[in-house]
């Protein structure tokens, strides 16, 4: 939450910064906001143990989170402050995305027969 995560042309903005502000992201439209939506949805059932795991969640969480790479507007009230791209903690959140997707879709259980 300390390291810089978004870099825009005047300042960069820190990963608690980047929290605070994620709603404007969903009201934005930016499709990397909706990943985190789907990250925690996964944390979750793996925590509660569910059985019925979604095929569909991992890949729309991982494409979302790579769709962060993109870049786009978030750099503040200014419109003008456009995003340069991500730094070390952005690749830190779309990693961790990857990472959960990846044990989610490996334990998932067998289908029955």
């Amino acid at each position: 939450m300390l390291m810089p995560a978004l870099l825009c042309r005047s300042n960069q903005m820190m990963g608690f910064q980047v929290l605070l502000m994620g709603w404007l992201g969903i009201i934005g439209l930016q499709p990397a906001w909706f990943a985190n939506i789907l990250y925690f949805l996964m944390i979750y059932r793996v925590a509660r143990g569910t059985d019925n795991r979604n095929v569909f969640l991992p890949g729309a969480a991982s494409f979302l989170a790579i769709a962060g790479l993109a870049g786009g507007p978030g750099c503040g009230p200014d419109i003008g402050n456009m995003s340069l791209g991500l730094s070390a903690g952005g690749y830190l959140w779309i990693a961790a995305i990857l990472v959960v997707s990846a044990y989610y879709a490996a334990n998932r259980p067998a289908p029955a027969c």
